[in-house]
């Protein structure tokens, strides 16, 4: 078991690097690795079927969850790209008929619109909606350009924020963070921008925001400066009355402005550490450098780069000395505040992860950025998509596959975490039930009422969390600063660290969880 727990890595020996993909699509060596995978996975299953004599239930537990800890977990991160959002819908049909999307998701600006569909519908759901016909509802552009351009003339925003709120509301429905990960286990993560340039950016789900409606949180991160005006978001109370959640008092903005891919904060709280990127910023494609090829789009030249060495250097020599000099007029403060925001991260973030899909751009992509898509065009969306995500499912299959593994074993010894042993019972299933009956009529949003409660804002380190409620955080790269507002949870943060969880014990969770959401 020691030597099984010390094989057991995402990129043992390399076996997931890029470059063994950027040669070949098929090969001896990746022969090699997929065997090695699936021997990693029977020796996993001996060790789970081992007799009670020679391996008792609780040695296996404690086994296992330390495998899932040092293992890691995979997350889907979809990027910020306007029009070009539409190629996530590619990304996550491929990755869901192969069997490969993550529980995990992280969404920003567009990402997060198709990231919200993503995770508040079933499997079969997704499989129903992801696909051409979607187009009808993704009428948020639907207004003629003079219309917009006159209104931009006169509030500076090209569009009112009502309607979106109204057609994402009809879109996901009114579920919160909270409602849409008991109804599908997958985690949805959304990240904002305080419209005040001096506050961090915060990183919504189930644990930092449980009770914020998903429709207004994915609103407020699609809200670019210029084309949107800053949102608040709205939170469900007990009793099921909406009303605007505040945070210090603050409106939010497009996520990506300093954000569009979480990783850290995802590393933080869910220990996540395989990002499968979906890449569509269209200010960012062109910066993306893989002078050694990438998985599926292999160098022919056995030790060569792309393009040739002279065509390589040039791009090389362009690429990075344009990146150096937006880091020294960010440092010395010379980018201008444009619409009251600073901009200079847009291009300095960190945009590509352990896995990058990216679909070349087309023209016409460009033309159409601000445009609803017709049913051709989202069944071009839709097929690109998937696509370029075919070329990297070699990788993802090989890091994918054991984590699954891991977590299979862990549900059949019942020694999920409390949440994940909630979604893995049959009485969720009355519970999912329950909520759809329930859930609200589609209407306008609500208006703020005179004297809105005020949710305080909770700020702590990682490594000292308080022991009566769910931790947050607070974590610092060189381009990233976020934060979590945290609201305290009915069952207690003391829960989540507790080990089995028995049926009663589960059924009486449930009973508390369905008083909490109605």
């Amino acid at each position: 078991m020691h030597t099984l727990a010390t094989k057991c890595h995402k990129n043992l020996a390399g076996i997931n690097s890029e470059i063994l993909y950027s040669h070949q699509f098929v090969g001896r060596t990746k022969n090699i690795i997929h065997e090695y995978a699936r021997t990693l996975e029977a020796a996993l299953d001996v060790v789970a079927a081992a007799p009670e004599d020679v391996l008792s239930h609780d040695r296996k537990v404690k086994f296992f969850r330390s495998l899932e800890k040092s293992y890691g977990k995979s997350a889907l991160c979809l990027s910020g790209g306007g029009g070009q959002g539409y190629y996530h819908v590619g990304v996550v049909r491929a990755l869901l008929d192969r069997g490969l999307l993550p529980a995990v998701i992280a969404g920003t600006s567009a990402g997060a619109l198709i990231g919200s569909i993503v995770c508040t519908k079933t499997d079969e759901e997704l499989r129903t909606a992801l696909t051409p016909d979607l187009h009808a509802q993704m009428t948020a552009c639907a207004e003629p350009l003079p219309k917009r351009l006159f209104r931009f003339l006169k509030t500076g925003n090209m569009f009112e924020k009502e309607p979106w709120l109204v057609k994402t509301r009809a879109l996901i429905g009114d579920w919160t963070f909270e409602e849409a990960y008991l109804r599908t286990g997958r985690v949805f993560n959304v990240t904002i921008t305080s419209a005040n340039v001096h506050s961090p950016p915060l990183l919504l789900n189930y644990i930092t925001a449980p009770n914020v409606l998903v429709y207004s949180a994915v609103v407020a991160s699609a809200a670019i400066p210029g084309l949107l005006e800053a949102c608040e978001l709205l939170v469900k109370n007990d009793d099921g009355s909406v009303e605007p959640y505040h945070v210090v008092g603050e409106k939010w903005t497009d996520g990506g402005l300093k954000t569009d891919l979480p990783m850290q904060s995802l590393s933080h709280l869910f220990n996540v550490n395989y990002f499968i990127v979906s890449q569509v910023n269209p200010h960012i494609i062109p910066f993306l450098y893989e002078r050694k090829g990438s998985a599926g789009q292999p160098v022919w030249r056995a030790k060569g780069v792309r393009g040739g060495f002279i065509t390589a250097l040039l791009e090389a020599m362009l690429k990075y000395d344009m990146k150096k000099w937006l880091i020294v007029m960010k440092e010395l403060e010379l980018f201008p505040m444009f619409l009251g925001h600073d901009w200079s991260l847009i291009f300095l973030q960190n945009f590509a992860g352990s896995v990058t899909i990216s679909p070349s751009p087309r023209f016409s992509d460009y033309l159409l950025i601000l445009h609803d898509p017709t049913r051709q065009r989202m069944a071009e969306y839709i097929h690109r998509g998937q696509t370029f995500t075919y070329l990297k499912v070699g990788m993802i299959e090989v890091a994918y596959r054991t984590e699954k593994k891991i977590d299979t074993i862990l549900q059949s010894l019942g020694a999920l975490d409390m949440f994940d042993t909630i979604l893995a019972s049959p009485i969720v299933r009355e519970l999912r039930l329950q909520q759809e009956k329930t859930n609200m009529t589609i209407e306008s949003p609500p208006t703020a009422p005179k004297s809105p409660r005020t949710v305080p804002l909770f700020q702590a380190t990682i490594n000292t969390p308080p022991s009566n409620q769910l931790t947050p955080f607070e974590s610092r790269t060189d381009s990233e600063t976020t934060s979590a507002a945290v609201l305290p949870m009915e069952l207690g943060g003391a829960l989540l660290d507790s080990g089995d969880v028995d049926l009663r014990q589960e059924s009486e969770l449930i009973k508390l969880r369905r008083q909490t959401i109605h």
